[in-house]
């Protein structure tokens, strides 16, 4: 009488034997009766759920390789049934997928990220040509869904836009510059518009392209702006150089050494002048002109 462990390494021996002839036997007997082995494993898979799992476990980190490409394989064969599948499942449990979808998005937000960046660069073409394709037959809906990004994101889009410009600047100004060409009357009024509108800004934008021609250094603005801005309310203002008296309207902004004598364009440099100091001015140099003062300007 043989004992069970006997018993045990006798069937394993025999199995090892005889593999290829008991595996074409459980090959016919499951295509001859599905139900009946379809109940036997459901059976077992019941009374042993932990053996089970450790089982499949086991399985899987041996063969992931082989898995892999089994899925892959029935992933083609089988894409619009699985693509319908799962919209079905999706029509059917939207909350349950939605919440889903937010929990893995955020437990893999860089390997989702990664998978992403790498798809859309192995199918660059046919996004574009997706994109194109969907603007087109939904024109109303991306201006809208632009328009409410544009008016949530002002900070990023000008970022975005300065940084695009500073890459491009030979593209940018031959853009503009044709832009300009076909649109001159435009350009025009939007320009005068602006000006009547904006008189500081005008006024400050054309002394500093003034500097710059002149090959000057150039500082911040709107110091200038506010320090041109708060001299010009006054009633009265002191001249800088004959130190008279005078409305704001009959004084100018002056560069104290002039920007052909390499001064620069930033508030440190500025003074209020009359118009008769500025006109005698002009570009002399601060010695020359300090000669010719009642009180030279001790600097």
């Amino acid at each position: 009488m043989w004992t069970k462990e006997e018993r045990k390494a006798y069937d394993r021996a025999y199995r090892l034997k005889n593999r290829i002839r008991l595996s074409a036997y459980q090959s016919s007997y499951r295509k001859k009766n599905p139900n009946a082995v379809r109940d036997l494993r459901a059976k077992w898979n019941a009374a042993n759920p932990g053996k089970l799992k450790s089982y499949l476990s086991t399985y899987r980190v041996k063969n992931h390789e082989k898995l892999k490409v089994k899925r892959a394989e029935y992933h083609a064969v089988n894409r619009d049934k699985l693509n319908a599948k799962r919209a079905a499942y999706r029509a059917a449990n939207p909350e349950k997928e939605k919440t889903s979808s937010a929990a893995y998005s955020k437990a893999n937000r860089k390997k989702i990220s990664a998978n992403h960046a790498r798809y859309c660069a192995a199918n660059r073409e046919k996004i574009s040509a997706y994109q194109a394709a969907y603007r087109a037959r939904h024109p109303e809906t991306v201006k809208a869904r632009n328009a409410a990004w544009r008016s949530k994101n002002p900070e990023k889009i000008k970022a975005l836009s300065l940084a695009y410009r500073a890459a491009n600047q030979e593209k940018m100004k031959a853009k503009d510059a044709d832009y300009y060409a076909a649109n001159q009357e435009k350009m025009k009024a939007k320009a005068l518009g602006y000006a009547l509108a904006n008189p500081e800004r005008t006024r400050a934008a054309k002394a500093r392209r003034r500097a710059m021609e002149r090959g000057a250094a150039v500082g911040d603005m709107k110091p200038i702006i506010r320090w041109e801005r708060r001299w010009k309310s006054l009633r009265r203002v002191a001249c800088y150089w004959c130190r008279g008296s005078f409305a704001p309207k009959k004084c100018h902004t002056d560069h104290i050494i002039a920007l052909i004598l390499g001064g620069a364009h930033n508030v440190g440099n500025l003074c209020v002048a009359c118009a008769r100091c500025n006109t005698r001015k002009q570009a002399k140099s601060l010695s020359r002109w300090n000669s010719s003062l009642a009180e030279p300007v001790l600097l």
